[in-house]
Formats: structure tokens, sequence, C-alpha cells
């Protein structure tokens, strides 16, 4: 019993050490589809731009998320997103999205997720809010358990009839995403980069066959 519980012991070990964190990418534009987002604005259309990640951990516990937008502008308008973040355990419908885990708006403050890959492009671990360099949301201690879907909903605190004029965020613009916990964050469906390479693959593939 000793030998199997020193055992268990140093695997569960290892696999907290190769646990790694979770990044992805993406950018909300007039072509992504909308829903109410809790704790969005109910200003204009009251309706927010979003996407969305499924996906399940592979240990147990306490596991921090955190979104972040980039203003590359040097207009004095900004294009970056107000960023709104919001969790739900289960399931995610749009057309009725009460029942979150948890939504974070305006975050203020250090990220210790980000940047990650994303410092080249000028991401930075200071989060500024629902304005400025970086807009930010943050979700931390959240406890998330094995075998559950979970599903991570990138969207705006913005209506998507709202139009930034100065440096506070906007409803559509890039987003940067990351999480990271005692295990590694397993994602439902392949990344959106990864999708978009398989579909080119896919495209490529059938005008070869015309060709032949």
């Amino acid at each position: 019993m000793k030998k199997v519980l020193l055992i268990s012991v140093a695997a569960l070990a290892a696999s907290s050490a190769f646990a790694a964190p979770f990044y992805t990418s993406g950018a909300l534009t007039a072509n992504s589809p909308t829903f109410d987002a809790p704790g969005g604005s109910g200003v204009g259309t009251a309706v927010q731009y979003y996407s969305f990640m499924q996906f399940q951990v592979s240990v147990s516990g306490a596991y921090t998320m955190e979104m972040s937008s980039l203003n590359t502008s040097t207009s004095g308008v900004s294009n970056a997103l107000d960023t709104l973040l919001v969790l739900y355990t289960g399931s995610f419908n749009p057309a009725s999205p009460t029942g979150q885990t948890g939504f974070s708006d305006d975050f203020t403050g250090t990220l210790t997720v980000l940047p990650g890959p994303y410092a080249g492009i000028g991401l930075t671990n200071t989060a500024t809010g629902f304005q400025n360099a970086q807009p930010s949301s943050r979700l931390a201690g959240v406890n998330l358990v094995t075998g559950t879907d979970y599903f991570a909903v990138f969207t705006s605190f913005r209506s998507t009839d709202f139009v930034s004029t100065g440096v506070a965020g906007q409803a559509t613009g890039n987003y940067y995403f990351g999480i990271d916990g005692p295990g590694d964050t397993i994602p439902a469906v392949p990344e959106p980069a990864t999708m978009v390479v398989l579909g080119a693959a896919a495209l490529a593939a059938a005008a070869r066959k015309r060709r032949k």
C-alpha cells in the first residue's frame, strides 16, 4: 500500500510539473455573432459581439483566466476592444445567456498569465481597465473540475453600435487570452489559427482535385 501511495504522489507531481499555461487569440468584428452579454451595456442595441472557446482541464483546482486587448492606434482614438470575459459551466446558450459561473469587465492591475507569447507584439502584464493601452478582464482563483465542459466567452462591455472617439475601448477589436492552473487546458475544438490553416489546406486539395 505504501509503495502504491508513493507512486501515485509521484505521478501527480509529474503531471502538475508539466502543466503549462494555455493561450489563444482572435478578434471581434462586425461579422461576429451577437448576444446579450451578462454585465454588458444596455445602451443602444444592448447586445454585444462575441466568440467563445469550449474546454476542459486535466487537473481539478483553482485557475486564473485573463483577457486583454492591445491599443495600437496612434491617432488618439482607441482600436482596442473593451474586454468582457464570461465563463459558463456545462453549457453555453447565447439565446439564453444567464447562469454564468462568473464574469469580469474592467481589470486594472498586474496580470499573471498574460502577456505570455504575445509580449513580442507589445502586450504587457499591465492591465488598464476599459481604456488606454491594454483594456483587460481577469477571473482569478476559479475552481474548475476535470471532466466538466467550460465555455470562455470573449466579448465586450460595449453594445454593437458603440463607437469610441477617445481612449475608451471599442465594441470590436483584437483580444488575447491566457489560462493557467494546476493542470493543462484541453480545448474542445482547434484554435482559430489552426482552423484557418486546415481550411486553406482543404481548399488547396479541392483545387488540385479539380485540376486533375
